[in-house]
């Protein structure tokens, strides 16, 4: 599956513990803003969809540094465009505006 393009763009939010954090996602990457200018790039393998409690959950498997992982978030499209770790749902991490296709 494709990554659909309502997801790609950077994401931030506002909670003071993640100031200077974000996400980035485009058509081959997913990006970790780690602070201090540091960023953890990702190559994406492969994007699964699937419902669950309500919600549409996407994980992705991604390669960095020669290693497989996965990140799992739940996307809300409405007035503004926000992601949801599932490991951390009370977390928005919100998409700028200026990322818009």
């Amino acid at each position: 599956m494709t990554l659909q393009r309502d997801l790609i763009g950077s994401y931030h939010t506002s909670d003071e513990r993640y100031t200077d954090r974000g996400l980035e996602i485009d058509t081959v990457s997913v990006n970790f803003v780690t602070g201090e200018g540091r960023v953890t790039v990702g190559i994406i393998e492969s994007v699964k969809m699937k419902p669950e409690n309500g919600k549409m959950l996407y994980t992705i498997t991604y390669t960095s540094d020669e290693a497989k992982n996965q990140v799992s978030f739940y996307y809300e499209k409405g007035k503004e465009q926000i992601i949801r770790f599932k490991s951390q749902e009370s977390v928005a991490w919100v998409k700028d505006k200026k990322t818009d296709l």
